[in-house]
């Protein structure tokens, strides 16, 4: 350990139960640890992992595994790229604000069924007024679902 951090550690209190260190420092709305070394503001898991990896993970995000913000516990740290980290949290149903899409947006008056059949209708040359009235829809909504700038998702 690095005697020059040990004000890192004495703001550490391990949890017996997941194994997590949580920071006992200042915590950000968000849950994570923050604080001020050589007068700049870091977050403490990206710190941690620093003072245990001897690398600073500079463009690289450091994610999670046990999704407690304020663990500073290098085990339950891993690096990833900003993707990386998006995936983890919708994989883990943490994604904020995610926006719906397909037939689970609230606005929508298609299904992928619909969907597919507008491409097909599309494909075989059907004048897109005469799909968007089968589907009641407008003629743009035909034309983007047909061009994939909409449903893009669906096969």
């Amino acid at each position: 350990m690095n005697p020059d951090f040990s004000f890192f550690f004495d703001k550490v209190t391990p949890e017996p139960n997941s194994g997590c260190w949580l920071w006992a420092g200042y915590v950000t709305a968000g849950g994570y640890g923050r604080l001020r070394v050589c007068g700049a503001e870091v977050y403490a898991h990206r710190l941690s992992w620093l003072l245990h990896h001897g690398s600073e993970p500079s463009s690289m995000f450091v994610c999670h595994r046990c999704d407690n913000p304020a663990c500073v516990n290098p085990g339950h740290l891993f690096l990833g790229t900003s993707a990386d980290n998006a995936l983890d949290m919708k994989r883990k149903g943490r994604a904020r604000n995610a926006p719906k899409r397909g037939e689970d947006h609230p606005k929508t008056n298609l299904t992928v069924e619909d969907v597919r059949a507008i491409r097909s209708a599309a494909g075989d040359g059907e004048q897109m007024k005469s799909i968007a009235q089968r589907f009641g829809v407008c003629k743009s909504t035909v034309f983007n679902v047909a061009h994939r700038i909409t449903w893009a998702h669906v096969e």
